[in-house]
């Protein structure tokens, strides 16, 4: 019996040693499988990842570029507008100073008007002053004429009046 403790251990371990060299050999072919599928797998990610590098960079070179380009063209209208805006501003004030030119004119020439009518209305004023002056003076010299006529008629009447009766 001794020699089976032995034995069947020793048995025992080499169908376990054979059982584990099939398996170790199984388990490298399906681990060089999998690593082999995984490098593989690793190496088309990488391609489509530079694809998609690649592709995400020439989009945002071409988003760039478009980015670009509106910026200039914007920057183009926002200057054309400035200067648009700048010529009118500029038309504007040349049209609004020339009508000042014409309005100071048209002052200038107003004030003289009035200057030349407070004048004539001041001499008018004068004038209607002194014909109202000469017409009051008039009056009291014709109701004095018609007052001293009054009295010559009534000294005229008087004397020739019959001399009244003597008293009895």
């Amino acid at each position: 019996m001794n020699r089976l403790y032995i034995i069947v251990p020793v048995i025992l371990l080499a169908i376990f040693g054979g059982l584990f060299w099939q398996y170790t050999q199984d388990a490298a072919a399906a681990e060089l499988a999998r690593q082999t599928e995984q490098q593989r797998i690793e190496t088309a990610a990488a391609a489509e990842r530079a694809v998609a590098e690649k592709k995400a960079r020439e989009d945002a070179e071409r988003r760039a570029a478009e980015r670009a380009a509106g910026e200039a063209r914007r920057e183009a209208e926002r200057i054309a507008r400035w200067e648009a805006d700048s010529r009118r501003i500029a038309e504007e004030t040349a049209a609004l100073e020339a009508e000042v030119a014409t309005l100071k004119t048209t002052v200038a020439q107003r004030e003289q008007q009035l200057a030349r009518l407070k004048k004539d209305r001041e001499a008018t004023r004068i004038a209607v002053f002194e014909a109202a002056k000469k017409l009051e003076e008039a009056q009291v010299a014709r109701r004095t004429l018609d007052l001293e006529n009054q009295r010559l008629v009534t000294l005229i009447a008087d004397r020739t009046a019959p001399p009244p009766p003597p008293s009895p």
